[in-house]
């Protein structure tokens, strides 16, 4: 099989770099804390090519992820930790476990059900260690994505609105409360934070019920707002002008054009 004998290959490469007699002298002072940004930045390149749909990259970017499982393997191998066979040993039978309708007893479920059933399953795994069913939430994610997960966790356990009224009504909530807090004479900074806070987590809720990813619409918009405004800034350069010295009303026209170009 050739992806099998590519793979081979790849770790052959791997062994190499870590080997200490002629090895790479960087690559043998690495640790997992010290692989860290570099296992975050490839997940991002990789986000990235998806968004532009560019397969070639994709598959270059994955390769990129792929390797530092690679890499991360082999630095508890030589700490003698775990090695790649466990690491493969544990998603296997982490994933045969969450999906008994397809490896135990078969059964014709929809996506939702899918997601409920492993949801269930994951938190009766987690039953022993006295955590609570939020654990297991990474800090580091972006705080978007980490509020969807809290909230698809704690509705998981019955937690949850019975429809989008109450998310919705929640949201005006929230806003009425920042807003009072901007009012005040004397402002608290923190707790005006606090109160926007509670606005994108409430907007959060909003995603999840009409199951929009909010950190990925985030990031479309940002990529949105960065083609428009480069489109502006190409207009000025043409015009032999800077946006300093422009009006709004200006740069609301050229704004106006790149909605229309679809940028």
């Amino acid at each position: 099989m050739k992806a099998l004998r590519e793979f081979r290959k790849l770790l052959k490469v791997n062994k190499r770099l870590l080997n200490p007699k002629g090895g790479c002298q960087w690559d043998l002072q690495q640790t997992h804390q010290s692989l860290r940004p570099y296992l975050l930045e490839e997940t991002c390149e990789t986000i990235d090519a998806i968004n532009d749909g560019d397969s070639q990259h994709i598959a270059e970017e994955l390769g990129d992820v792929l390797y530092q499982v690679i890499f991360h393997a082999q630095v508890a191998e030589r700490n003698k930790t775990f090695n790649l066979a466990d690491i493969c040993f544990g998603i296997r039978t982490k994933l045969i476990r969450r999906h008994p309708h397809v490896f135990h007893k078969r059964e014709n479920i929809t996506p939702q059900q899918v997601m409920r059933n492993w949801n269930a399953i994951k938190i009766n795994e987690k039953k022993d260690t006295h955590q609570s069913t939020l654990s297991g939430v990474p800090v580091s994610l972006p705080a978007l994505q980490q509020a969807e997960k809290y909230q698809r966790k704690a509705a998981a356990c019955g937690f949850d609105w019975s429809d989008i009224n109450g998310p919705l009504k929640k949201l005006k909530e929230e806003v009425r409360e920042f807003t009072a807090e901007v009012k005040k004479k004397r402002r608290n900074r923190k707790r005006m934070e606090s109160e926007f806070g509670d606005i994108l987590f409430a907007l959060v809720n909003i995603a999840r019920f009409y199951n929009i990813h909010p950190e990925m619409a985030l990031r479309s918009t940002n990529r949105k707002f960065f083609r428009r405004f480069r489109y502006i800034e190409k207009q000025f350069l043409k015009s032999g002008q800077t946006m300093r010295n422009a009006s709004l009303s200006v740069m609301e026209r050229y704004w106006k054009e790149a909605k229309k170009k679809n940028l």
